[in-house]
C-alpha cells in the first residue's frame, strides 16, 4: 500500500506524522539547564560549573512550557527563548577541548526537543525567521556530537576482547547502541531476502548501520560511504578487526556518487546537503532499488534537513517506520520509497 504524505509541512502537518505522532504522549519540555548565571524560570539541579551561581526560585509556569490554552504568540516566544538559550550555552563548547561539557549540553538538548509536545506552537516556529539560523546551528552540533561520542566508541571497540561468533550488537560499545537498535525495525519494512547488494550513506567512524546489516540480513554486497578518510580508515579498521566479510567502506561523496550499481539505498541523516544528495541519487539509481530514508520527526528539524516533503512527484511513499518506538535520540524516523 502506497502512503500519500507528500506535499505536506512539517511537524504535525506531516500526515503521517499526525496519525502516530510520538509526541502526544511526551512529557512536557523543561526548560534547559543552567550553567553560570541562572535566568528567570531555571530548574536546580544541571550541569554545574564551577563559576555556576545557585539558580533562582521560579514558578512551573515559567520552568514548563505554556499550556495549550494560552496564545500562539506566548507559546512560541516561550520556544525561542529556550532554543535560543541553548544555541548560547553550546556555541563556546562546541570547539572547545571539555567534550563532557558539550556532550551533557547536546544531552540535554535532545532530551528538550524529544519531550516539547507542542505540535502548532512548533510548527509556527519552524516557518519563521528564527528556524534557517537555528537549523544551521543546531545540524552542525549534532555532527560535532555524534563525531566525539564515535572516537570514543571507535577506542571501546578496537580494544576489546572478542569472544568468537559474538554478536555484533554485543560489540557495539554503549554510547552507540541505539544507532545499531533503530535499525532493528527494517526487517518489518523491508525484504532483504532478494537484494543483492546495498550502499549506505554517510557510515561515520563507527558503521552501526553495517553491522547490524551483517548481522541480521544475507546481502551479500554491504558498501557505506563517507568522504571523511579519518572515518573511512577507522571504519575499514573495525570491519577487519570484526572479520565482517561481506563489508567494505569507501571514501566517496553522496552528491556525486554512483548509486546505479545497488538494489536498495540506505540514505541516513549525516550525508548531507540532503536535497542534494537525493538529485543524485535520482539522477542514477536504479528504476527498481528501494530507499530507506532516515527523516527529522517532528522537532528533529531543528538538526536535520526535511527532504521527504520535496520528494513528489519522483519517488513513491512505501511504508513509515514507528514513530513511537525507533525515534532516537534525534528524532529521526524511517520510511520506505521506491521510484515511479
Amino acid at each position: 500500500m502506497r502512503l500519500n504524505i507528500f506535499g505536506l509541512g512539517s511537524g504535525a502537518k506531516d500526515a503521517a506524522a499526525a496519525e502516530v505522532d510520538a509526541s502526544q504522549t511526551a512529557p512536557e519540555a523543561p526548560m534547559p539547564e543552567v550553567a553560570s548565571k541562572s535566568p528567570k524560570g531555571a530548574r536546580k539541579g544541571g550541569v554545574k560549573t564551577a563559576s555556576q551561581s545557585k539558580p533562582r526560585a521560579s514558578s512551573r509556569r515559567a520552568q514548563f512550557p505554556p499550556e495549550p490554552t494560552e496564545s500562539l504568540k506566548k507559546r512560541v516566544k516561550w520556544l525561542v527563548e529556550h532554543i535560543e538559550e541553548f544555541k548560547q550555552r553550546l556555541e563556546p563548547t562546541m570547539d572547545a577541548g571539555n567534550t563532557e561539557e558539550f556532550v551533557s549540553l547536546m544531552n540535554n538538548f535532545l532530551a528538550f526537543i524529544s519531550a516539547y509536545s507542542d505540535t502548532v506552537a512548533y510548527d509556527t516556529y519552524e516557518l519563521g525567521p528564527a528556524y534557517p539560523e537555528s537549523l544551521k546551528f543546531f545540524h552542525k552540533a549534532c555532527l560535532e556530537l555524534a563525531w566525539r561520542m564515535e572516537e570514543k566508541a571507535f577506542v571501546e571497540i578496537a580494544e576489546a576482547e572478542l569472544q568468537p561468533g559474538q554478536p555484533l550488537k554485543e560489540v557495539v560499545s554503549q554510547c552507540i547502541a541505539g544507532s545499531y537498535s533503530r535499525m532493528e525495525e527494517l526487517s518489518d519494512l523491508v525484504d532483504f531476502s532478494q537484494t543483492r547488494s546495498i550502499v549506505v550513506l554517510g557510515c561515520g567512524k563507527v558503521p552501526a548501520s553495517l553491522f547490524y546489516l551483517q548481522d541480521q540480513t544475507r546481502v551479500p554486497a554491504i558498501v557505506g560511504i563517507d568522504n571523511v578518510q579519518e572515518a573511512v580508515d577507522c571504519s575499514n579498521a573495525l570491519v577487519s578487526k570484526l572479520n565482517l566479510d561481506r563489508v567494505r567502506i569507501v571514501k566517496a561523496d553522496a552528491t556525486t556518487f554512483d548509486y546505479s550499481f545497488f538494489d536498495a539505498i540506505y540514505f541516513g541523516p549525516f550525508a548531507s546537503p540532503r536535497a542534494d544528495v537525493l538529485k543524485q541519487i535520482r539522477s542514477t539509481a536504479r528504476s527498481n532499488a528501494t530507499i530507506i530514508l532516515r527523516e527529522p520527526h517532528f522537532t528533529g528539524s531543528l538538526a536535520f534537513e526535511r527532504v521527504l516533503p520535496y520528494m513528489q512527484p519522483s519517488f513513491d511513499l512505501i511504508k513509515a517506520g514507528d514513530s513511537k518506538k525507533y525515534l532516537g535520540r534525534f528524532m529521526l524516523r524511517h520510511y520506505v520509497l521506491k521510484m515511479r
